[in-house]
């Protein structure tokens, strides 16, 4: 089983991709800054990070949209040993997608209440 996390957040008028780490050795992954596909001229943030101990890889990519800051993250399957099972360019390929922007601006539009998702209101 892979977990994938999606995320949207206000980017407190922070433009751009994410900074890379500086000490990120190749045996702790990659970091790269990518355009996404599609034409919209984002630029994103795409890493591989190695997941200790079990020394399998997850995958994950960044951008600034529409005044927020979107994160797609699919997390290896760490009991199997089983790395994440998209790479990079996969991801680069879905999120440019123009329908997933789209979702992108309509969660910023419409953001979920913590504290109701949880049933602290209860």
């Amino acid at each position: 089983m892979f977990e994938l996390i999606f995320t949207v957040r206000s980017s407190n008028n922070r433009s751009g991709p994410r900074p890379c780490f500086k000490n990120m050795g190749s045996k702790s992954g990659t970091c790269e800054y990518v355009t996404l596909p599609g034409g919209s001229g984002v630029r994103a943030t795409s890493l591989r990070l190695r997941v200790e101990p079990s020394d399998t890889i997850s995958a994950q990519i960044a951008f600034t949209y529409a005044h927020s800051e979107a994160v797609l993250s699919v997390y290896p399957d760490v009991d199997a040993g089983a790395s994440s099972p998209v790479t990079g360019e996969e991801l680069e390929a879905a999120v440019g997608n123009p329908r997933f922007l789209d979702l992108v601006q309509d969660a910023a539009a419409l953001p979920l209440d913590l504290r109701e998702a949880i049933g602290a209101d209860d």
